[in-house]
């Protein structure tokens, strides 16, 4: 289970994120702070640039308003901040590479001195015992490492929803991993992080309506470096030095490459050009999306490795890593240089996913979900109808399924559009579960009680309903922002309450009358669109 206070962290983080974009956005339009259209850029229109603070307000306030801040959260809190101002600033006014560089490695310096996290120790890396720096030589390590990894979340900030995406899968891994050795600081920064770029997301994957900026990257890059020193060099138990180096290896590798080619050319290492690897994607012939969606891919690939062998001696894990890291470059040089070898490149297109024949197959394909979204709605009812019967004094979980069927029965006649309508839909879904709740230790024929019952229904709603909304048509009715809002704030307050220990359930009827609520919609807007043609 996730402990309560990181759900917490993350919904509040999520939800100011998503509060705070498009009121920046708004005002970075007004006050000129945008990105122009340039030659090495993608995007063909002025786009604002100011989401980093969005991602960082977000951070801040979500550990603030929930963590009691120790020594490691406070030094890191402290080092983004500067990182923050100095990725702002140049975001706003425009900075040199020295400057942008002396700003970072006053933030890691900050940091190391208030949190005391350093990497001193690095593993077992050639299978002769532990690897253990002097201090002298272990300060100015960490300096370098944390530069690093700021510059490759930076350099990696070249297509919409690329940088934000490979970082929230790296904290997705982290949070695991500190999990794992129970480190209550990684989780908390991990969830509160994520909320932030989860937040910012929605409005940077392409086609882009703001960037997150050097504020954004270096804030993240920053964050994400100390985390991989927290999470093997803090207090308590650790994991191998060299898991985080593999989560956060494509970006890693990317630096490196990139800038020893430029220091082999007599070139500035922060020079700008097209050498990255997002650039190698496209140079393939590859679109923006499907690059973005190809780079995800290899970055939870790398996350997954990484958690299923953090326990691994170093000297096996970096250099089978490396070894694979190798092919998969070479295999792309091979295809850049014949491309002509490779026709099914030509086939990725830059219109949108929902006009491409594949996506309409399979769109197709999913109407099948429906009538099997009806199949479980009457189930359920039939469940707590039946348990209701069983139990002594059923005449509550019966109501509630009464007035379940008659708002189902009234949105699937009349207009699935009446707010009226929908807010009894969400009333009676919510009283449904709530009535199961209290029923959950009923069995039903088959010997098994009625919460693991609910528990396998939900799982499978869930399933169906996301492959619904994410394959969906043109014109389909669906969840309204305002409706998403509202849940949101709900689930917030449920957890908030179920913290407390009054209220130890409030969360898990909410999270289910939503996804009933979303079943039941998809149902009747199915209905809506088949009759308006």
């Amino acid at each position: 289970m996730i402990p309560t206070v990181d759900v917490l962290i993350f919904m509040t983080a999520l939800f100011t994120s998503l509060t705070l974009v498009p009121a920046l956005r708004r005002w970075a339009l007004d006050s000129g702070s945008v990105d122009h259209p340039g030659p090495r850029k993608v995007h063909s229109q002025a786009i604002p640039r100011l989401g980093g603070v969005a991602i960082f307000l977000a951070f801040v306030f979500a550990l603030l308003a929930f963590v009691e801040l120790g020594r490691e959260v406070r030094g890191i809190l402290a080092g983004s901040l500067v990182v923050f101002i100095v990725g702002l600033i140049d975001d706003l006014y425009g900075l040199s590479a020295r400057m942008k560089f002396a700003g970072e490695i006053s933030a890691v310096l900050l940091t190391m001195l208030i949190s005391r996290l350093y990497l001193d120790r690095l593993g077992d890396l050639f299978g002769f015992g532990e690897v253990i720096l002097p201090l002298w030589f272990a300060l100015p390590f960490t300096l370098f490492a944390v530069v690093g990894v700021i510059n490759a979340i930076n350099f990696i900030d070249g297509l919409d929803g690329l940088s934000g995406g490979v970082s929230l899968v790296a904290l997705g891994a982290f949070f695991f991993l500190g999990r794992h050795v129970g480190s209550a600081g990684v989780m908390a920064l991990c969830a509160a992080l994520s909320g932030a770029i989860l937040g910012f997301l929605k409005y940077n994957f392409y086609p882009a309506r703001i960037f997150m900026g050097d504020a954004g990257s270096l804030t993240v890059g920053f964050v994400l470096g100390f985390l991989a020193i927290f999470l093997t060099q803090g207090p308590g138990p650790t994991v191998n030095p060299m898991t985080p180096v593999v989560v956060l290896g494509l970006p890693i590798i990317d630096t490196v490459w990139v800038m020893a080619r430029r220091l082999l050319q007599r070139r500035s290492p922060f020079a700008a050009d097209m050498t990255h690897v997002h650039h190698k994607f496209l140079n393939l012939g590859l679109q923006h999306r499907f690059t973005v969606i190809l780079i995800y891919a290899i970055s939870l690939f790398s996350a997954l490795v990484a958690v299923a062998a953090h326990d691994w001696p170093a000297y096996l894990l970096l250099p089978l890593y490396l070894l694979i890291s190798a092919a998969c470059y070479l295999a792309l040089r091979h295809r850049i240089i014949h491309r002509e070898r490779y026709p099914f490149l030509a086939l990725d297109s830059s219109s949108g996913l929902r006009e491409s024949a594949l996506y309409s197959r399979i769109a197709q394909a999913a109407e099948g979900v429906v009538p099997v979204l009806s199949t479980l709605f009457v189930v359920y009812l039939g469940m707590v109808t039946y348990a209701g019967f069983r139990s002594g004094g059923g005449r509550w979980p019966l109501g509630a399924v009464a007035f379940a069927g008659c708002a189902f029965f009234l949105l699937h006649f009349w207009r699935p559009r009446s707010r009226f309508l929908l807010a009894l839909l969400y009333l009676a879904g919510l009283s449904v579960v709530f009535a199961a709740e209290g029923l959950g230790g009923r069995e039903l024929p088959p010997g098994v009680s009625l919460s693991r019952a609910n528990d396998l229904i939900f799982a499978v709603m869930l399933l169906l309903v996301t492959v619904k909304v994410l394959f969906r048509r043109h014109g389909e009715f669906f969840v309204t922002s305002a409706e998403v809002t509202a849940f949101v704030v709900s689930i917030f307050l449920a957890v908030a309450l179920s913290q407390g220990g009054e209220f130890p359930h409030f969360a898990g009827v909410l999270l289910r009358g939503g996804i009933l609520f979303v079943a039941i919609k998809t149902i009747v807007s199915r209905k809506r669109f088949v009759s308006d043609g």
